[in-house]
């Protein structure tokens, strides 16, 4: 999920290669300079690619995007 807190809309450019992801409640890890997921916006239902490119996009102020991740 990508929060914008701000009143206006940011642009959000995330390298999956170049960041780790760890999901501290299950203790999970993800390596995209490995492995590649499909990435679906939860709120649109529309596919968003995968992990192999970075994920750009426009979040509106005081607005989510949130992204499922599948493999």
């Amino acid at each position: 999920m990508f929060l914008n807190r701000f009143d206006v809309p940011q642009k959000i450019n995330f390298d999956w290669k170049a960041e780790n992801v760890k999901d501290e409640v299950f203790n999970k890890t993800a390596d995209f300079s490995s492995s590649t997921c499909k990435l679906r916006n939860l709120w649109t239902k529309k596919s968003e690619g995968t992990t192999k490119k970075a994920f750009k996009a426009e979040v509106p102020g005081h607005d989510v995007v949130m992204l499922r991740l599948t493999k």
